[in-house]
């Protein structure tokens, strides 16, 4: 199984935020960027598309409509390879245009 966020590495940690929630399956390094709050756009979406909001995903550390860390712990690494999904990408994986 792949890690939810980055969707590359197969994962290696189940992070259980609440046991009300579905449980996390994250490679080490995304899990060491949701631990310090400082997921790229990328997986920010990846991440909120499964889980919603949830503490770790909360608004005050992230916006919401550019998927940007706001208060990470860390430095936020190579977030330009891994942008916020458009619109236009949406329609073209969902139509094929």
């Amino acid at each position: 199984m792949k890690c939810e966020s980055c969707k590359i590495n197969d994962f290696e940690v189940e992070q259980l935020e609440d046991e009300q929630q579905k449980p996390y399956y994250l490679c080490k390094s995304c899990f060491d960027r949701l631990e310090n709050k400082a997921l790229r756009p990328l997986e920010f979406f990846n991440l909120t598309a499964i889980h919603g909001h949830s503490s770790h995903l909360h608004d005050d550390f992230y916006d919401y409509e550019t998927g940007e860390a706001t208060q990470p712990d860390i430095e936020v690494v190579e977030s330009e390879k891994f942008p916020f999904p458009t619109l236009n990408k949406f329609r073209i994986v969902w139509t094929g245009l």
